[in-house]
């Protein structure tokens, strides 16, 4: 919609790793077909497509940044048309916990020639990668998500989730292994439902009148209302209550 057309062009990180994505899943969806030994028309090529969405979006002026990292990726990882199996490009996972639907798409699922096990990559866009990163994400909701996900959709042959960072303009490409997160994992159906509980709660509250909406609970931090893809689409609202309307152009 109009908003979050609005907040791509805003947000230079989230720009280029949506125009990323986009290249890197006809880079994939391409390799499936030939792979498959289909005919590969259904998908253009990652620079086109690229070019086509950006257009489309008028995210044109982040083009030539990300570009020259897109075109250097399929000749650094040229060994994977043959060493990889492409088993799906953006596959929609899908689960219930606790009576309610939860659901991730994963970027790609990959099986080593010669290896039973399926892994998911996900891929992130970074201007400057670390092995930070690789501690960040271990924690993170996202890939404790595709761990229970993909064990689910494919159990014992589930070979877990990997990092695919490429480092942008840099072209620099790293599959960092991801720190063990035990105990996070192993909580992880228990936060959603909480997280779900609270939200029921709240909504009920609100509409039986026992709640004024705009006393939502917050979560004020630097990094939430201005976290490295942008700022949380409430931000004004947190800062100015009904008047942040006006700012957001809401009528």
């Amino acid at each position: 919609d109009a908003r979050r057309e609005d907040r791509l062009r805003r947000s230079h990180a989230l720009a280029i790793g949506t125009l990323g994505h986009i290249g890197l899943a006809h880079h994939y969806a391409l390799m499936k077909d030939r792979q498959q030994g289909r005919t590969p028309v259904r998908w253009l090529a990652p620079a086109d497509a690229v070019r086509a969405f950006a257009r489309r979006q008028g995210l044109e002026d982040y083009v030539p940044e990300m570009m020259p990292a897109l075109e250097m990726y399929p000749r650094h990882y040229a060994a994977e048309e043959s060493s990889l199996e492409i088993i799906a490009v953006e596959k929609v996972l899908s689960t219930v916990i606790a009576g309610r639907p939860f659901t991730q798409r994963a970027d790609l699922a990959v099986k080593p020639r010669g290896q039973e096990l399926i892994a998911i990559f996900d891929h992130k866009w970074i201007s400057r990668c670390s092995n930070k990163w690789a501690r960040q994400y271990a924690n993170d909701g996202q890939f404790l998500g595709y761990k229970v996900l993909g064990a689910e959709a494919w159990g014992s042959a589930f070979g877990g989730v990997f990092l695919n960072a490429i480092e942008y303009p840099a072209q620099r490409f790293r599959r960092p292994p991801l720190p063990e997160n035990i105990s996070g994992l192993a909580q992880f159906r228990a936060r959603i439902k909480d997280v779900d509980d609270r939200r029921e709660a709240l909504t009920a509250e609100t509409r039986a009148g026992l709640r004024d909406p705009w006393e939502f609970p917050r979560a004020n931090s630097e990094l939430v209302c201005e976290h490295r893809y942008s700022a949380c689409e409430a931000l004004e609202l947190c800062r100015y209550g009904v008047q942040g309307l006006a700012l957001l152009g809401v009528k």
